[in-house]
Formats: C-alpha cells, sequence, structure tokens
C-alpha cells in the first residue's frame, strides 16, 4: 500500500505492506503527496510540488524501487490535504486532473 508520511518531518511517499506490519520504504526524495497507483501500471506517481512524478515500482518476494522522475509540470489545482486531486488510467498512460483558471 502507498501512502504519504511525515515521520520524517517532512511529508514524503512511503509503501508498506499490508497488513503485515513491517518497516515503510520511502518512495519521493525531497517531498511527495497526493499519491496515484493505478492498478495495471508498473508505475507509482505523485505531486511534488507543481511537478507530477513517476517512480517504478517492483513488488513480489522482495520489493525494487526505481529512482523517481519527473513526468510533467504544470499549473493544476491542488488538493488541500493530501489525497489526490488527480487520477490516471489503469495502465499508467493518461491522466486526469483540472487545470488552473484565472
Amino acid at each position: 500500500m502507498a501512502l504519504t508520511s511525515d515521520e520524517t518531518g517532512q511529508r514524503e511517499v512511503v509503501v508498506r505492506a499490508f497488513p503485515e506490519v513491517e518497516p515503510a520504504h520511502q518512495i519521493s526524495i525531497g517531498g511527495g503527496i497526493e499519491v496515484v497507483w493505478p492498478l495495471n501500471s508498473k508505475d507509482l506517481f505523485y505531486r511534488n510540488g507543481n511537478k507530477r512524478m513517476a517512480v517504478e515500482i517492483t513488488t513480489g518476494s522482495t520489493l525494487t524501487v526505481g529512482t523517481p522522475r519527473v513526468l510533467f509540470e504544470g499549473g493544476f489545482v491542488h488538493s488541500p490535504g493530501s489525497r489526490a486531486y488527480w487520477d490516471a488510467t489503469q495502465d499508467g498512460q493518461r491522466f486526469l486532473m483540472l487545470k488552473k483558471v484565472e
């Protein structure tokens, strides 16, 4: 399961096994919120500022976490909390988000 944690003093994206209580594995670097992890995607997505980030995650007998990369950047509506105001298709190839209008 993926979630946002502030155990380090900054909000970061972490994954942990469920329902086991094993240590969380930090995914984001330099902050992250609004996690989206599509069912059939190899990537987990999150927001860091105005950037939408992607990280390749491989689960199985061991957890393998890739290096976070910027997917795209833009002035989209941010949620007031840590829940995502955007989403991805199940394959992680298309996104739906609200664009800020001035």
